[in-house]
């Protein structure tokens, strides 16, 4: 299901515009490498408006793009001493004496006054002293904002950018209006120039930037999603979800059920239609067990409501025997982690010998790094279900992390050919930097499994964790892509390294391509989110020409 496909595709997840703007891509290799932003104050005298100490919600007031300002109110009498020094000032002087008095009104939260001594600035400060203008708009909008005018903080802001591009606080401060606004790729350029111009020191900034990426990632997927056509992912991703769920080909079924032989046969494309015949054909169990089959594979495929409405079927009918219906209940987990801890505690109150549910319920411990309950629920699944291959490399997992270093060793010279845990090793020797071990590994896994692309892309990441070698992972990287075009994890893996490049237009194509295959909410978001940070670069570097700090090294 969704969860087994993630699994098979050995998917990345976290901040993908932070990876793809500042780290390069040790995220989708796993390492753990994290920037920490320190927030970078304002220059003095200048409004800042971060935090609103005191929101007053005013209707919008007429655009003051002239410098106009026809609700003007008194500025405060003066005496005939601060008349005559007034006098002496230059209007340059004038408009920076008003701007530092509207900054303390700005600090005092009388953002009214604030608005018409910066208004009054515009209308004495000389033309040509440009950024001195700048920072009067950049200024007045912090008050509109204050306000929630979000129109007029747009306005001020863009007159502002005309007179100086590069203003990063009216760049920061445009992207919240934008926000506001629903204009949330505008927005996300503005807020990857701002951090490029801060060298990411902007901690604000960043934050600002990662939450309007992961809204529009969102945004995209849900639209891609809507009417797209469902269809299965690669053989391999296929192969590896019905080994997770060993119950779905139960021995007992296979001469009986059609669907089960062509699933098992690796007729993949008929097992959906075949299932429906099932469903219709058998009174007993095995319509039951047909319709979970079909639920298993519509969710593959990326119909995921089709896939509930029959999951929901089966678990509700008093006719469905209570091991498909635990075993329901657990697919059900995988496709709405909304119901996944209910659906879980229920499954294995159906039926306490579910080793599917109790699988799932290990591995939630083991990502929580919780390796003895894990190996004790590991445990409790072997002795159900003692040929569940992988769950002899999982348990050997949970225990070398529990201080036995040769329980994976033994476990690879045991079970030579369960790929999953292959691969399972071979990832685990990679975080450990037993670089060689791990090449190994992979090699071992292609021969038992020569159409499985992943492997390719983990040795292709392998090369870059070993020995930065690009070319050589990009290389296989392409390999993958030509023995199965369907994975997903060689395209979503490439265009990131191709971000690191600077190739962005062709980035942007391996993300678009990725797109194609994505099934899940999740996985869609995730990569919309790739190609909107790349496509957010591509953009900046071509209106401002400024560019993202390079990397020296992937690691």
């Amino acid at each position: 299901m969704a969860a087994s496909i993630s699994s098979a595709r050995s998917s990345e997840t976290s901040s993908k515009w932070k990876l793809l703007l500042a780290i390069g891509i040790p995220t989708v290799i796993g390492a753990s490498a994290l920037w920490y932003f320190y927030s970078k104050r304002g220059k003095p005298g200048e409004a800042h408006g971060s935090k609103s100490s005191k929101k007053v919600v005013k209707s919008e007031q007429s655009s003051r793009g002239d410098g106009s300002n026809p609700a003007k109110k008194p500025l405060g009498r003066s005496t005939s001493s601060e008349r005559s020094d007034e006098e002496k000032k230059t209007p340059r002087e004038r408009a920076q004496t008003l701007k530092n008095k509207g900054n303390k009104k700005f600090a005092e939260g009388k953002y009214e006054e604030a608005i018409n001594f910066y208004t009054e600035a515009l209308n004495v400060c000389p033309p040509e002293a440009k950024e001195d203008i700048a920072t009067f708009y950049q200024n007045r909008a912090a008050c509109y904002e204050h306000q929630s005018s979000w129109k007029l903080v747009r306005d001020d802001c863009d007159k502002a950018l005309e007179l100086n591009p590069k203003y990063a606080k009216a760049l920061q401060r445009r992207a919240k209006a934008l926000e506001h606004q629903g204009d949330l790729r505008t927005a996300l350029e503005d807020m990857t120039a701002v951090c490029v111009l801060d060298m990411f020191s902007n901690q604000g900034a960043v934050m600002q930037a990662d939450r309007i990426l992961r809204a529009l990632g969102d945004e995209r997927a849900r639209v891609l999603l809507q009417d797209r056509n469902h269809s299965l992912p690669s053989h391999a991703v296929v192969r590896a979800s019905l080994r997770s769920i060993p119950s779905l080909l139960d021995a007992e079924l296979l001469e009986s059920m059609l669907s089960l032989q062509l699933a098992r046969d690796e007729r993949y494309q008929e097992v959906e239609g075949q299932a429906g015949q099932d469903v219709e054909a058998f009174s007993d169990n095995r319509r039951f067990h047909a319709s979970l089959l079909r639920a298993h594979f519509r969710a593959l495929s990326g119909a995921h409501e089709e896939a509930l409405a029959d999951l929901d079927v089966i678990i509700s009918s008093p006719d469905a025997s209570s091991h498909v219906r635990a075993v329901a209940l657990s697919e059900r987990a995988m496709v709405d982690a909304d119901k996944a801890d209910a659906d879980l505690i229920e499954a294995l109150n159906i039926d306490p010998n579910c080793v599917e549910a109790l699988h799932q319920k290990a591995a939630l411990k083991m990502a929580e790094s919780n390796w003895e309950e894990a190996n004790t629920l590991l445990e409790q699944v072997l002795r159900i279900r003692p040929d569940w291959e992988m769950i002899h490399f999982e348990r050997a997992l949970c225990q070398s992390r529990m201080n036995d270093p040769e329980a994976l060793d033994k476990c690879v010279k045991e079970h030579p050919d369960c790929i999953d845990g292959m691969m399972l090793c071979a990832q685990t020797m990679a975080e450990g930097q037993q670089w060689h071990e791990a090449e190994r590994l992979f090699q071992s896994c292609l021969k038992l499994e020569p159409d499985n692309a992943a492997i390719l892309v983990q040795r292709g990441m392998l090369k870059l964790q070993e020995g930065q070698d690009l070319p050589g992972a990009i290389s296989l990287m392409e390999d993958a892509m030509e023995v199965d075009p369907l994975c997903l994890l060689a395209y979503e893996t490439l265009g990131t390294i191709e971000v690191q490049r600077g190739n962005l237009t062709r980035a942007l194509e391996l993300f678009e391509r990725a797109t194609k295959l994505a099934v899940s909410h999740a996985e869609m978001s995730s990569l919309c989110s790739l190609a909107e940070a790349a496509r957010a670069q591509k953009n900046v570097i071509d209106r401002w020409g400024i560019q993202p700090p390079s990397q020296a090294a992937f690691f």
